[in-house]
């Protein structure tokens, strides 16, 4: 992949995460708690969260190798 795809897709990916991670806390302000399973949808869930940030370092290593 060329490293200024690869940059563009990490930027796409962390763009998505900010969202992410407003709808998670804007849950938390309303409700005083994390969401439970099934009270927001699944692609603002912790773990989501957690498994996008996990691919979004492994590509910026990649583009770092490839540098």
């Amino acid at each position: 992949m060329r490293k200024s795809n690869r940059i563009m897709m990490v930027q796409n990916m962390v763009n998505t995460l900010a969202e992410s991670v407003k709808e998670y806390e804007n849950f938390e302000v309303r409700n005083g708690r994390g969401p439970l399973y099934n009270e927001l949808d699944m692609y603002h869930t912790k773990e989501s969260i957690r498994r996008r940030i996990t691919q979004a370092r492994a590509e910026l290593l990649q583009l770092e190798k490839d540098l």
